[in-house]
């Protein structure tokens, strides 16, 4: 580690439900975030930004809004048509580590969620365990990867995120998911040696796939598994573990931040927000408006011959 400036680590508990975060540290199940909150300070955020979990983080390690990001979720429409393609992870961005990294200081990221390794940065960017397939692993310097593993070896887990109604599979994905918060925190311990950094970045990920895949068996949905009720509380007790391997690995004038972010239900009310872009466009018909002829025409029309007839408008038409 370089200079005198305090050095600065974000570790990112992906997907953590503020309220079960919240009443499991107050029980002494999460000693680690329970101490944090204790001796530092918690916050909840709000916004735009919480509103889509593709965003969250990149909106808030720029402090941008989503708009200026350009990533507000994992699918986004074609210009010019009402056809969605997939929006690609981010590698570059005006992120708060810039700075940092191009002045020299140290910085080193991991399995940052949404984002892949920027050739172009002065940062060391691993992608070692990143949620979901669409996100690829990699590394920056390349081949970094390669020398990390030979170390550290990735556990051959099954990072999809798709939830599944097979309580085997949820079995083998939760004991899988577990022993790999181990390894991971083996890993920030590894990096947090071998680079020294000023400024460190890790995601813990495997509390967001969890969250997908053992959801149901915590709150107790029809047909779930009873042995797998505290399931997902054993993964954030095994990633709040390894929070605190990490946190007693750093030097002692580190400031450390834990970012939990988007949880898991749906907790924006974006009712208004959706009756007011479909108002807006004429794709709703007011019970006490809506006589305009074009929106007498839609209410008439069966939609599958309003989607043939849409094609051979121009996007001006088919909005107006």
């Amino acid at each position: 580690m370089s200079g005198d400036a305090q050095r600065l680590v974000v570790l990112g508990f992906d997907a953590g439900v503020p309220e079960l975060i919240v009443r499991w540290a107050g029980e002494g199940r999460l000693p680690t975030l329970a101490r944090l909150m204790r001796n530092g300070a918690s916050a909840r955020l709000s916004g735009e930004q919480t509103v889509s979990e593709h965003g969250f983080w990149a909106a808030v390690l720029s402090g941008l809004p989503l708009g200026e990001i350009g990533k507000c979720g994992y699918r986004e429409i074609l210009p010019g048509t009402y056809d969605l393609r997939p929006v690609q992870p981010l590698s570059a961005g005006p992120f708060f580590w810039n700075g940092p990294a191009r002045s020299g200081r140290r910085t080193v990221l991991l399995d940052v969620p949404s984002m892949v390794p920027d050739p172009s940065s002065a940062a060391v960017h691993v992608n070692w365990g990143p949620h979901g397939p669409e996100m690829p692993e990699g590394s920056h310097p390349e081949g970094l990867l390669s020398e990390l593993e030979t170390k550290v070896p990735r556990l051959p887990i099954e990072r999809d995120h798709i939830e599944s109604d097979d309580s085997a599979s949820d079995r083998r994905a939760f004991e899988e998911l577990r022993d790999s918060v181990g390894v991971r925190g083996e890993l920030v311990r590894l990096l947090i040696e071998r680079e020294r950094p000023d400024l460190l970045v890790a995601g813990f990920t495997e509390v967001h796939t969890a969250a997908h895949r053992l959801w149901r068996h915590h709150r107790g949905q029809p047909g779930s598994d009873p042995g797998l009720a505290d399931a997902l509380r054993e993964i954030y007790q095994a990633t709040d573990r390894e929070l605190g391997r990490v946190i007693d690995a750093l030097p002692a004038d580190a400031a450390v931040v834990v970012l939990a972010g988007v949880g898991v239900d749906d907790r924006q009310d974006v009712d208004p927000l959706t009756f007011g872009f479909c108002d807006a466009l004429g794709y709703r018909v007011r019970a006490t408006g809506g006589r305009r002829p074009i929106d007498v025409a839609r209410k008439l029309v069966p939609e599958r011959l309003r989607a043939l007839l849409a094609r051979r408008l121009s996007t001006d038409a088919q909005e107006g």
